[in-house]
């Protein structure tokens, strides 16, 4: 607590939130994400990540998705079964 008021001048608390300059995308790269996901909305995030060119884990690629309000659905791998009931 001593060194917080040493080096801050105060006792309040450091903020935790995060500013934009540490963001690991920055407008142009949510830009890239939005034109990915537009041709292609079946990305991975792991292709997502790789289409930027920056290293970032798949949690920093999916809420930075989420925070763009763009989809996270995965389309079907194999066509529903005609016989299966679908009820």
């Amino acid at each position: 607590m001593t060194q917080l008021l040493r080096d801050t001048g105060s006792l309040d608390p450091k903020s935790t939130a995060r500013t934009d300059d540490q963001r690991a995308y920055d407008d142009k790269d949510e830009a890239k994400i939005r034109k990915l996901i537009k041709q292609k909305p079946d990305a991975t995030l792991a292709e997502v990540a790789e289409a930027i060119g920056k290293p970032a884990s798949q949690g920093t690629v999916s809420r930075t998705l989420k925070r763009l309000n763009l989809p996270r659905k995965k389309s079907r791998r194999t066509p529903p079964s005609a016989t299966a009931p679908t009820s």
